[in-house]
């Protein structure tokens, strides 16, 4: 492992004990929760349609942050720090090129899902076209590619370098060179700046619509008179407006934990000399928190994928929970075929 040679201070123990612990209990919290989260979506076939199958992904890619690739940097960076030598043997620019590379996915993911429901809300009619197979498909396949288009450079040492900083053993860019304008602003740009800010301007003129579209009914509809299709109506647009609610909430803490490291990175990079630690929190643990927090916002603000999960639970409490006797006589129990069919619907 290649560490950089700038000799740091040590942090204390009770310092990287205490970020180590929170760094573990908000990885084990938040993959619970998206576990959960992705099992009673796809039991529950209410939840199926094209804004939840980008939901998902963007979940998918949530636990392999929280599940998989945050604990390794902070299990590396802990071993380092207690142990004062490499002890996993990691290859920081592999690491740091899927790490990066699934963070910018998710960026874009995330800003094709807010494409997805302004489409759906304001020009229903054109929303159609927008979840064919091939149109999810796009959708699910191109905040990857544009993830690896714009940090494979960075990974072949185009724009600045991976290396495994000092003391703290967290693996960072460092960016350096002829090409650093690369690193240090269109990499940051295309990967973090440009779809956070374009889902900023989405959900703000979304919002505007609902607001204004919301005031309209409230004027032209009596809610006592709703029946049939307009009911109907009433009630998806409702669920539509709940779903907003819930990307937007999402979004906004998700921008506060993730534009603080690119922002530090390239406009204050002198922080990270005169503080040690920074990149484990900054980098590592409020990462963490903007992937870990994303199921606690669905259930708290989606009244669906809180009864889902309801369901879901108590499926499994109800299954464990069935004697045996019961279990092995429905197994037991002969089909009724032909004429017995026949008697039994007749009665």
């Amino acid at each position: 492992m290649n560490i950089s040679s700038d000799q740091k201070e040590f942090p204390s123990h009770l310092h990287v004990v205490t970020w180590f612990s929170l760094s573990i209990a908000t990885s084990v919290g938040g993959s619970v929760m998206l576990i959960l989260l992705l099992a009673s979506s796809v039991y529950h076939k209410k939840l199926a349609g094209g804004s939840t199958v980008l939901i998902a992904h963007l979940m998918l890619i949530q636990l392999l942050h929280c599940a998989v690739l945050l604990p390794i940097l902070t299990v590396n960076s802990f071993t380092a720090l207690t142990h004062r030598k490499d002890v996993l043997q990691l290859d920081c620019s592999v690491l740091s090129l899927i790490h990066i590379t699934a963070i910018q996915a998710d960026n874009w993911a995330s800003l094709f899902l807010a494409i997805n429901r302004y489409v759906a809300i304001v020009v229903p009619h054109f929303y159609r076209k927008l979840v064919t197979r091939n149109a999810i498909l796009a959708s699910l396949l191109l905040p990857w590619l544009i993830g690896v288009a714009v940090t494979l450079p960075v990974y072949f040492g185009f724009g600045g370098i991976f290396l495994w900083s000092a003391p703290c053993a967290f693996c960072a860019i460092f960016i350096s060179g002829a090409t650093s304008l690369y690193g240090a602003v269109f990499w940051p740009t295309l990967g973090t700046y440009v779809p956070i800010i374009l889902m900023g301007m989405i959900y703000l003129a979304l919002f505007g619509r609902l607001a204004a579209a919301n005031s309209a009914r409230r004027r032209s509809i009596d809610k006592t008179v709703l029946k049939g299709g307009a009911a109907v109506l009433l009630r998806k647009q409702k669920r539509q407006i709940v779903i907003a609610k819930m990307l937007v909430a999402a979004y906004v803490w998700y921008s506060l934990c993730i534009l603080p490291g690119p922002i530090i990175l390239t406009a204050f990079p002198i922080l990270h000399s005169t503080h040690p630690m920074l990149a484990n929190w900054i980098n590592g643990f409020v990462t963490l928190c903007a992937f870990a927090a994303s199921p606690f916002i669905f259930l708290a603000l989606s009244s669906d994928y809180r009864s889902n999960l309801h369901r879901l639970i108590m499926r499994q409490e109800y299954s464990s929970a069935e004697p045996e006797g019961r279990a092995s006589w429905k197994k037991s129990r002969p089909l009724l075929k032909g004429s017995q069919l026949n008697c039994a619907i007749t009665g």
